[in-house]
């Protein structure tokens, strides 16, 4: 029989290897053949009856930039900053150190790739992350590998939508909404409805931010990608740019990339109003999409779509694999998922899946690349089930 003095020793030495273990592990590097720099800006941005903000009045919107740089970093950075990493360690049922020793490949303020022509042939990419969290560091494998193939991101955070963020340059950490809110439909549709404000605001800051400091980044064409409410912003967006003439003029959508969000008003036929985008939409589901009765909005949209589009589910993930998250669960000695509402598919395999679907969709509306995981089910990737599509007149 084990004493109980030695079972606690056995319990801090298991606590202090793993911490070891954990101590300046890097997460995935990205795939790309460029390296990747990072910056953020802070969009002063009003949104009036922000349900989030304390005095329902938003203010400022943070903007995290992802680019390709051929300046190799000078030395690992901390993946999280200590108070998202403090927030989601005791959340996820990790010990101390296994988030906050985490360290990244990223290049602050690296000097971004030259372009010749001066401009970017890459689309910028406009990312939005999950509703209320994880915020857009916690997306810090997908986005940084689009990057090393050449794309610029622009990532948004509301500001106290998300449980926490950090202002650059010395600015404050803002804590939002707890991991833990409730939500309902109304809140849901408050923050889809301020998640295009956002972007309107983003599209309208963006090229003249860039003139002025001389970035080779593009500011006429644009991609939109996001998971969850801020996947279905990126739709809501691409439909105002093809049905609203002038809302975004000199600035061409090329399509947009859901990543298990389901649609809100006016954008399926369960409620008010049907959107018929009429321009590429690529919607990449968790498991939970087998499923109609959890989510309806996703077969009633593709009915209404008379342009391209593709819906696939990626067996084994769950809702938050689209995020950093799916990683997060490799990171216990025992291989164990102490996060919830992630799958079974291993984390190398799913950032693989993510990286490839995403840059077929975007290569193919940028440069006209043959899309062939598109097209259908695929050999390389028999997890993606292929479950629908057209072809329309918006085609790709």
């Amino acid at each position: 029989m084990v004493k109980p003095r030695l079972t606690m020793l056995y319990y801090k030495a298991f606590l202090l290897l793993f911490s070891v273990q954990t101590l300046c592990k890097g997460i995935p590097k990205p795939t790309g053949p460029y390296h990747v720099g990072v910056t953020q800006h802070v969009l002063p941005h009003t949104t009036p009856h922000d349900v989030t903000a304390p005095n329902g009045t938003g203010a400022s919107i943070l903007l995290t930039f992802f680019y390709p740089s051929l300046h190799l970093p000078p030395s690992p950075r901390k993946y999280l900053t200590p108070q998202t990493a403090a927030l989601f360690e005791p959340a996820a049922n990790y010990p101390p150190g296994t988030l906050s020793n985490l360290t990244s490949s990223l290049h602050l303020s690296a000097p971004p790739l030259p372009s010749t022509p001066c401009t970017s042939t890459h689309p910028t990419l406009i990312f939005q992350p999950g509703g209320t969290g994880p915020p857009v560091e916690v997306y810090q494998i997908l986005l940084p590998s689009l990057a090393s193939h050449g794309y610029t991101i622009a990532a948004l955070d509301h500001t106290y939508e998300q449980p926490f963020v950090q202002y650059p340059d010395g600015g404050p950490g803002i804590y939002g909404l707890p991991l833990d809110v409730q939500l309902n439909a109304t809140f849901d549709q408050a923050i889809y409805d301020f998640r295009l404000s956002d972007t309107d605001a983003f599209l309208e800051f963006y090229p003249a931010w860039v003139r002025q400091l001389g970035l080779p980044f593009n500011t006429s064409h644009y991609g939109l990608l996001g998971h969850s409410i801020g996947g279905a912003a990126a739709v809501g967006v691409l439909a105002a740019s093809r049905n609203e003439a002038g809302r975004y003029e000199g600035k061409t959508i090329l399509g947009a990339l859901n990543y298990d969000g389901g649609f809100f008003e006016g954008q399926a036929s369960v409620v008010p109003g049907v959107a018929d985008v009429g321009a590429p939409v690529l919607l990449m589901g968790s498991e939970a999409h087998y499923n109609t009765t959890l989510d309806p909005t996703w077969e009633s949209f593709t009915a209404a779509q008379t342009g391209w589009w593709r819906e696939v589910v990626v067996n084994g993930s769950m809702h938050l694999d689209y995020s950093d998250i799916s990683f997060w669960k490799e990171l216990t000695p025992d291989g164990k998922v102490m996060t919830p509402e992630v799958g079974g598919i291993g984390s190398a395999r799913m950032e693989e899946i993510k990286s490839v679907y995403t840059r077929a969709f975007f290569d193919c509306l940028s440069f006209g690349t043959e899309p062939t995981v598109l097209h259908g089910p695929s050999e390389m990737f028999p997890e993606v089930n292929y479950i629908g599509s057209g072809n329309g007149t918006a085609s790709v």
